[in-house]
């Protein structure tokens, strides 16, 4: 939902090749249509927005959003922690309730403005969100916003990893991947039955699915169990009561890795 005329006018202020951009936003105007099982709608032009995955996309988002994080860090810099990346902004702050409470409300409403007004363009209700080390600091914050712009939330998901408040662990989005990829487990055994390879499979498709982050949490015994079993069941034959280190053993070779045990315990490190 990227204005192309806002867009246009900070990139010229900021002395941006003009060309390049007239070249780019030409692009993201190509016709395009819309097929559905050989239907096929009339042409239409797109006339706002940035195409995602574009050589210069991420580049142009930097020349939009670029004033609004030297605003950001002229006003509250050093206390408040900034991150954005790409276009997922996240704003961070230590301090007692209160202080904190009112300086959140305050920067917030600010970007909110900033994005909306200033930019012309809409802050997401439904993936906007707010976490604290208490929940009713979350929600105090969340209810002082403009708009309702945000919403509080127990735990919430930055860039694919978990995200808590305080010195609180969340295992959310493992114990979600990991029960896809046990549902998962019928067809690996079908697989299995075809002559397939399915060791690298379980490989490839497990293990970096449910420990994705694990840098960033580490996985506890009971977690980590839970892994090595899915993936020592996706790997082998559909009998039961298997010991589970002699049959990731075997698989493994002195060779292999299949044991989801390798990438839990080198993450972190």
């Amino acid at each position: 939902s990227v204005p192309q005329a806002v867009l246009a006018r900070l990139a010229a202020a900021k002395g941006y090749p003009l060309v390049l951009l007239r070249f780019c936003l030409a692009s993201y105007r190509l016709k395009r249509t819309i097929g559905v099982e050989g239907g096929f709608s009339k042409t239409v032009i797109a006339t706002r927005g940035i195409t995602a995955g574009a050589g210069f996309a991420a580049l142009e988002l930097l020349l939009l959003l670029l004033d609004l994080i030297v605003l950001i860090q002229e006003r509250w810099s050093p206390q408040l922690l900034i991150k954005l990346y790409v276009d997922d902004l996240t704003l961070a702050l230590r301090s007692n309730p209160a202080r904190l409470i009112e300086m959140m409300v305050t920067v917030l409403n600010f970007v909110v403005f900033y994005l909306e007004t200033v930019l012309r363009m809409e802050v997401s209700r439904k993936k906007s969100t707010v976490v604290a080390s208490a929940p009713s600091i979350a929600v105090a914050i969340a209810c002082k916003v403009n708009d309702r712009a945000l919403k509080p939330v127990e735990h919430a998901k930055v860039l694919g990893a978990d995200f808590v408040g305080g010195a609180k662990r969340s295992t959310v989005q493992f114990s979600t991947r990991h029960a896809t990829f046990r549902c998962m487990l019928p067809q690996f055994l079908s697989l299995r039955m075809a002559g397939t390879d399915v060791q690298q499979m379980a490989r490839a498709a497990g293990t970096p699915m449910y420990l994705y982050s694990n840098e960033c949490f580490g996985l506890s015994d009971s977690a980590l169990y839970a892994a090595r079993s899915s993936t020592a069941s996706a790997g082998s034959n559909a009998t039961h009561g298997k010991q589970l280190d002699l049959v990731l053993y075997v698989m493994d070779g002195a060779t292999g890795k299949l044991d989801p045990a390798f990438d839990a315990h080198t993450g972190p490190f």
